[in-house]
């Protein structure tokens, strides 16, 4: 989006559609939200049809309208809960467990981790073993492309 650099526009389509206006000096908040909730409504009629091929397609979009809508809440300076903000952003809310779950974790990552020392010491240590070096990333992301490819394919 051409006001937010943290949200992913994924054009692919032609240059020549590509939409030419300038950036405004002003975040059009009202006119984006309103063009959302313009969408969300035709995608409504779609869900209500019964078609199972055009549910799944709107349904999908107006997940994604629904994201893009919060999106511009938050680029606007205004928040809601965690759990709000998570469910429309992307459809999920965080577990929640009762205080007891937590005060066993450590001794079961005590348990688990290898070596000698702190846990938090023995997690990074661990987790240093995965680091991939910058000059070894095309290699990696090759690599994995090509084992994905052979999965797929075979």
């Amino acid at each position: 989006m051409q006001y937010d650099p943290d949200f992913v526009d994924a054009y692919y389509g032609l240059d020549s559609l590509r939409p030419k206006e300038a950036k405004l000096t002003v975040f059009p908040k009202d006119n984006l939200l309103s063009s959302v909730n313009a969408l969300l409504k035709e995608f409504e009629y779609i869900l209500a049809s019964g078609s199972d091929t055009g549910m799944v397609r709107a349904k999908w979009i107006s997940q994604q309208l629904i994201a893009f809508g919060r999106r511009i809440i938050i680029f606007s300076g205004e928040y809601r809960s965690f759990d709000e903000e998570s469910m429309e952003l992307v459809g999920v809310k965080a577990l929640t467990y009762p205080t007891e779950h937590y005060q066993f974790l450590p001794d079961s990552l005590n348990n688990l981790l290898p070596g000698k020392g702190s846990v938090q010491g023995r997690f990074q240590t661990l987790a240093n073993l995965f680091i991939i070096l910058k000059n070894k990333l095309d290699t990696v992301f090759k690599t994995a492309t090509q084992a994905i490819t052979c999965i797929t394919c075979c």
